[in-house]
């Protein structure tokens, strides 16, 4: 699975330091800081103050870890997004995963009205490389779009401290819940914690989860047959002739398109991921390798078996 993003400003912790603001999601978009620059008191607990740098209405459109601070505080740090290079390919699931998504923003008044707690889950799964990061990483783009905000549930305890300070702050605001390799986090943290964190008393509203897992198997009954929890489960194949072809047509220079056999190589790149389809592209193209050299070796590594990697080597919120 590619790396979605990493890590973006350092300044958290002690509120007495003065922190770096950072900037706007996009340049255009009104300055959220106070344009002053002067500090604040922070009030705290039995009637004690204590200064503290700029403060914002409201937390940019963005991605965001969640680490705690030394007094158990959650803190949100900004995640280098790289999104501007991806597209939807043609009659995909992830295509019909993100019209559902979207239709799912436009329909809290029909919750609203009818009683129900505005809120989604659903589970991604497939094969390794078939393109789950790649779906999230268009859901975020899409939520963005919306001033929406992104966080990646790494610790269930952590993320919920956030999600709590969150909706006491801004109720209102889109938010998307990320659980990536949800197989490897239930093994790392307790059940009991992330399903009450996806279904327990403290329910936040306005809401999406997002988990995924190329083993669902591994998962207790409690996740995958739970609606409220996870609401769909749904399998994210490996590229389509027509997927793969698309893909190829985007990203080959019109000169390339010319002056190779497109089918061919939409044919013999039959069960390719798109990391596949790009290490084809660049060793080809790039690097002036032999083409069918190039497929014979991407046809072995699809068959062997490798070593699963810890959760902060490969996914979503893997550092670069």
């Amino acid at each position: 699975m590619e790396s979605f993003g990493s890590e973006a400003g350092e300044n958290y912790g002690n509120c007495s330091a003065t922190p770096t603001p950072c900037e706007p999601a996009s340049p255009s978009r009104e300055r959220l800081f106070d344009p002053t620059g002067e500090r604040k008191w922070q009030c705290l607990s039995d009637g004690a103050f204590r200064p503290c740098g700029e403060t914002v209405a409201e937390l940019p459109a963005q991605a965001f870890r969640i680490v705690l601070d030394e007094f158990n505080n959650p803190v949100f740090k900004i995640l280098d997004l790289q999104t501007d290079d991806l597209f939807c390919l043609p009659d995909s699931q992830t295509d019909r995963v993100l019209r559902s998504i979207e239709k799912f923003w436009d329909s809290k008044e029909k919750f609203v009205r009818r009683g129900f707690l505005y809120k989604r889950g659903i589970l991604l799964t497939g094969a390794p490389g078939g393109g789950k990061t790649t779906c999230i990483q268009l859901l975020v783009a899409q939520l963005l779009e919306r001033r929406g905000i992104v966080v990646l549930g790494e610790n269930p305890y952590a993320t919920g401290k956030a999600l709590e300070s969150l909706r006491k702050i801004e109720p209102e605001r889109p938010l998307i819940v990320i659980l990536e390799d949800l197989d490897e986090l239930v093994r790392r943290y307790s059940e009991a914690e992330w399903l009450a964190l996806l279904d327990g008393e403290n329910q936040i509203n306005n809401i999406i989860f997002i988990g995924t897992t190329n083993y669902p198997e591994k998962l207790d009954r409690r996740f995958v047959n739970r609606p409220s929890r996870f609401d769909e489960i749904i399998e994210i194949p490996m590229p389509t002739a027509e997927a793969r072809r698309a893909y190829l047509e985007k990203k080959l220079l019109p000169a390339d398109l010319i002056a190779l056999d497109l089918e061919r190589w939409v044919r013999d790149s039959e069960g390719f991921s798109v990391a596949h389809l790009r290490e084809l592209y660049v060793s080809v193209l790039c690097l002036g390798r032999d083409y069918e050299e190039v497929i014979e070796r991407l046809k072995v590594m699809q068959k062997v078996k490798f070593r699963e990697f810890g959760k902060e080597d490969i996914g979503f919120g893997a550092k670069r």
